[in-house]
Protein backbone atom coordinates (compact mmCIF):
# COMPACT_ATOMS: atom_id res chain seq x y z
CA UNK A 1 0.00 0.00 0.00
CA UNK A 2 2.83 2.30 1.04
CA UNK A 3 4.49 1.48 -2.16
CA UNK A 4 1.46 2.21 -4.34
CA UNK A 5 1.18 5.75 -2.88
CA UNK A 6 4.42 6.96 -3.19
CA UNK A 7 4.27 5.86 -6.98
CA UNK A 8 1.22 7.80 -7.23
CA UNK A 9 2.81 10.96 -5.64
CA UNK A 10 5.76 10.60 -7.64
CA UNK A 11 3.41 10.34 -10.72
CA UNK A 12 2.26 13.69 -9.65
CA UNK A 13 5.31 15.41 -9.23
CA UNK A 14 6.79 14.18 -12.61
CA UNK A 15 3.20 15.46 -14.26
CA UNK A 16 3.45 18.77 -11.84
CA UNK A 17 7.10 19.52 -13.40
CA UNK A 18 6.31 18.93 -17.16
CA UNK A 19 3.50 20.84 -16.77
CA UNK A 20 5.63 23.64 -15.35
CA UNK A 21 8.77 23.49 -17.87
CA UNK A 22 6.12 23.54 -20.84
CA UNK A 23 5.08 26.86 -19.54
CA UNK A 24 8.30 28.31 -19.46
CA UNK A 25 10.88 29.10 -21.84
CA UNK A 26 11.34 31.95 -24.70
CA UNK A 27 8.73 33.59 -27.70
CA UNK A 28 9.15 31.76 -30.66
CA UNK A 29 12.13 31.32 -32.76
CA UNK A 30 10.37 32.36 -36.03
CA UNK A 31 9.93 35.97 -35.68
CA UNK A 32 6.64 35.52 -38.04
CA UNK A 33 5.43 33.00 -36.50
CA UNK A 34 5.95 35.50 -32.74
CA UNK A 35 4.20 38.30 -34.56
CA UNK A 36 1.15 36.12 -35.75
CA UNK A 37 1.03 34.98 -32.03
CA UNK A 38 1.03 38.14 -30.28
CA UNK A 39 -1.50 39.47 -32.71
CA UNK A 40 -3.93 37.15 -31.63
CA UNK A 41 -3.41 38.00 -28.52
CA UNK A 42 -4.76 41.36 -29.52
CA UNK A 43 -0.56 43.13 -29.09
CA UNK A 44 0.38 45.99 -31.37
CA UNK A 45 3.20 44.66 -33.09
CA UNK A 46 6.33 46.04 -34.75
CA UNK A 47 8.19 43.62 -36.85
CA UNK A 48 11.07 44.75 -38.71
CA UNK A 49 13.54 42.49 -40.73
CA UNK A 50 16.92 42.84 -41.57
CA UNK A 51 17.98 46.08 -39.39
CA UNK A 52 21.50 46.90 -38.92
CA UNK A 53 22.90 43.83 -36.47
CA UNK A 54 19.93 41.71 -36.46
CA UNK A 55 18.01 39.11 -38.99
CA UNK A 56 14.62 40.85 -36.97
CA UNK A 57 13.63 42.36 -34.35
CA UNK A 58 9.99 42.41 -32.98
CA UNK A 59 8.40 45.12 -30.39
CA UNK A 60 4.90 44.75 -29.07
CA UNK A 61 2.28 46.41 -26.40
CA UNK A 62 -0.94 45.75 -25.07
CA UNK A 63 -2.47 48.32 -22.82
CA UNK A 64 -5.19 45.89 -20.94
CA UNK A 65 -7.30 48.48 -19.69
CA UNK A 66 -10.07 46.23 -17.74
CA UNK A 67 -6.66 44.43 -15.73
CA UNK A 68 -5.18 48.14 -15.24
CA UNK A 69 -1.72 46.56 -17.14
CA UNK A 70 0.72 47.38 -19.81
CA UNK A 71 2.25 44.44 -21.25
CA UNK A 72 5.08 44.73 -23.48
CA UNK A 73 7.74 42.58 -24.95
CA UNK A 74 11.51 43.65 -26.88
CA UNK A 75 12.56 40.41 -29.02
CA UNK A 76 15.80 40.53 -30.89
CA UNK A 77 16.49 37.72 -33.61
CA UNK A 78 20.36 37.30 -34.83
CA UNK A 79 21.66 35.16 -37.45
CA UNK A 80 23.47 33.01 -35.55
CA UNK A 81 23.64 31.57 -31.65
CA UNK A 82 26.84 32.72 -31.78
CA UNK A 83 26.40 36.40 -32.32
CA UNK A 84 23.32 36.42 -29.90
CA UNK A 85 25.69 35.20 -27.40
CA UNK A 86 28.38 37.76 -28.40
CA UNK A 87 25.62 40.91 -27.83
CA UNK A 88 24.12 39.08 -24.90
CA UNK A 89 27.63 38.83 -22.79
CA UNK A 90 28.53 42.41 -24.62
CA UNK A 91 26.03 44.95 -22.88
CA UNK A 92 22.44 43.26 -23.50
CA UNK A 93 22.34 41.45 -20.08
CA UNK A 94 23.64 44.20 -18.03
CA UNK A 95 21.11 46.62 -20.12
CA UNK A 96 18.29 44.53 -19.17
CA UNK A 97 19.63 42.94 -15.51
CA UNK A 98 19.09 47.34 -14.82
CA UNK A 99 16.24 47.47 -15.93
CA UNK A 100 14.17 44.95 -14.38
CA UNK A 101 16.05 46.51 -11.15
CA UNK A 102 15.05 49.58 -11.89
CA UNK A 103 11.09 48.55 -12.49
CA UNK A 104 8.53 48.53 -9.82
CA UNK A 105 7.55 45.58 -8.33
CA UNK A 106 3.94 45.98 -9.95
CA UNK A 107 5.76 45.04 -13.57
CA UNK A 108 7.30 41.56 -13.58
CA UNK A 109 9.36 42.17 -16.55
CA UNK A 110 11.75 38.77 -17.25
CA UNK A 111 14.38 38.54 -20.03
CA UNK A 112 16.69 36.05 -21.74
CA UNK A 113 18.48 34.12 -24.11
CA UNK A 114 17.23 31.46 -26.40
CA UNK A 115 19.62 30.09 -29.06
CA UNK A 116 19.51 33.46 -31.45
CA UNK A 117 17.17 35.52 -29.88
CA UNK A 118 17.40 37.68 -26.88
CA UNK A 119 14.20 38.42 -25.22
CA UNK A 120 13.06 41.60 -22.92
CA UNK A 121 9.31 41.70 -21.24
CA UNK A 122 6.33 41.24 -19.50
CA UNK A 123 5.70 37.61 -18.25
CA UNK A 124 2.43 37.44 -20.51
CA UNK A 125 4.22 39.40 -23.05
CA UNK A 126 6.84 36.67 -23.36
CA UNK A 127 4.02 33.93 -22.58
CA UNK A 128 1.80 35.56 -25.89
CA UNK A 129 5.01 35.42 -28.16
CA UNK A 130 4.70 31.96 -28.37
Amino acid sequence: MKRIISFALICVMLVGCVFALASCGAPDSDPKEAKAALEEEKYEVTLREDVAGYKAYIYACCNNVNEKSFEEIEIFYYDSKDAAEKAWNDSMSEKFEKLVAAQDEDYKYEYGIDGALIYYGTKAAIKAAK
